[in-house]
């Protein structure tokens, strides 16, 4: 079931702040990004990332969308090395999806009650915990806790062949240490090692998410330092010419132009994403058993710190 691939392709860990109350906060003229959260301390974030992608095939539209909701709770401590130790549990989440005429909706917290097992799967997510060992800029040194994701999946599997050939295959790639380690670094790991004012600029390659596997020269420009929260603007410019992606771990050939714009508020005390907002629009065409598909897509990631 392809479903699952579009839930974990959006699957998206991200990261907390601090300095809520920031009355009186003498605000420097340069701040640089580097994590410093206060030990011990939970931070509770919502996540909320949707894609939308409208296909046309012999003159008819075919729409598929994905909605992902995440609540999840994070915990820094330090290390004997001075490292961060970051434990992560997931309170929520929830995964909505329209694939041509069907729906569906799964949720980790009631899934290991349903009849069918590759649904019942996604219950391993339910107050599942990883954990990881990050330097003061957000490289990931060591993940731990994914192995125990995979053996309830494969509790939940059984003897069914479907779910178990979506677990060895098209849901490998997802449950695996790297997947957690990217994820991890796209969220703590510092945009940029230099010390910023306002109106500065910097552009750094970075994937651009959804359902392809592209990255883009990212423009971040630091609008304002107040009150101990640099926001800062996010713009991109997406454009390739007949190259191959990897689409649901099929291989196709794309072309495709498109925009990315958002913003992004940080404290200047932890280096942590207080909010997060990004929007990309891409249309183009794809080459799939020889015909040429045209497409267009919309995705959305919002992240916000709720405690």
């Amino acid at each position: 079931m392809k479903w699952i691939t579009g839930l974990l392709s959006l699957f998206l860990i991200c990261c907390g702040s601090e300095n809520r109350n920031t009355s009186g906060h003498n605000d420097p003229e340069y701040f640089q990004v580097r994590l410093n959260p206060e030990p011990g301390k939970k931070y509770t974030y919502t996540i909320e990332n949707s894609s939308e992608m409208v296909q046309e095939v012999n003159g008819q539209e075919i729409e598929n969308s994905t909605k992902l909701e995440i609540q999840t709770v994070y915990n820094f401590l330090r290390d004997t090395s001075q490292k961060l130790r970051l434990n992560m549990s997931y309170e929520k989440f929830r995964l909505s999806i329209k694939a041509l005429d069907q729906e569906k909706e799964l949720d980790a917290a009631t899934a290991s009650l349903s009849f069918i097992p590759s649904d019942k799967m996604f219950a391993a997510f339910d107050k599942a915990t990883v954990s990881a060992v990050v330097d003061s800029v957000g490289n990931v040194a060591e993940v731990y806790g994914t192995d125990v994701i995979r053996s309830k999946m494969t509790a939940y599997a059984g003897n069914n062949e479907e779910a178990l050939e979506m677990l060895n295959g098209s849901l490998k790639q997802y449950v695996g240490e790297q997947f957690f380690r990217e994820s991890v670094e796209n969220c703590l790991k510092a945009f940029t090692t230099r010390k910023l004012k306002t109106g500065d600029t910097v552009v750094v390659t970075l994937p651009m998410g959804g359902e392809f596997n592209i990255s883009a020269a990212v423009v971040y420009k630091v609008v304002s330092i107040n009150k101990g929260i640099a926001e800062i603007s996010i713009n991109a410019d997406v454009e390739m010419k007949d190259q191959q992606l990897v689409v649901e771990n099929t291989t196709v050939r794309a072309t495709l132009s498109g925009k990315q714009s958002g913003s992004l508020k940080i404290s200047t005390g932890t280096g942590m994403v207080e909010k997060s907002e990004t929007n990309t629009n891409m249309s183009g065409t794809m080459q799939v058993l020889g015909r040429e598909v045209p497409f267009k897509m919309k995705t959305s990631n919002i992240i916000e710190r709720t405690d």
